[in-house]
């Protein structure tokens, strides 16, 4: 991962933004207890740790550096959308960040769907399906 080049500290808000943005377009929900983890110490020490009403959380069980996942209650199920704050990203849309941001569900029987933008060639959605340990 260290050829990917990060964006600055002060654009994390902006792609918190884009990425609840993407969250709510990607489940067509508001979301309950919707927040935004972000990796320990990639937040602006001069913003407060909330985005349009949605809480930014410090997680590093996230998945590393640069990671951000926005995670919702829809019901009994949660969703999740996870990106990578590369400064590459920093310019797109909330439509054309979804298409290159992971996605993923976890029911009330804790198996996990993840998946992704349907190819543009094919149509077809690249998706796995994560059965819960012991099962």
């Amino acid at each position: 991962m260290s050829n990917v080049p990060l964006m600055p500290l002060s654009d994390r808000p902006a792609m918190a933004r884009k990425m609840i943005a993407v969250w709510r377009l990607h489940h067509l929900s508001s979301g309950e207890e919707l927040s935004v983890a972000v990796w320990p110490g990639e937040w602006p020490d001069d913003q407060p740790h909330e985005v349009k009403g949605v809480r930014v959380v410090e997680d590093d069980q996230i998945g590393g550096s640069g990671a951000m996942l926005v995670l919702g209650r829809i019901g009994e199920v949660w969703r999740a959308c996870y990106q990578l704050c590369s400064s590459l990203l920093a310019d797109m849309t909330p439509d054309d960040l979804a298409i290159c941001t992971a996605f993923m569900e976890v029911g009330p029987d804790r198996d996990m769907r993840l998946w992704l933008h349907p190819s543009p060639t094919t149509g077809e959605v690249p998706m796995w399906d994560i059965r819960k340990a012991g099962r």
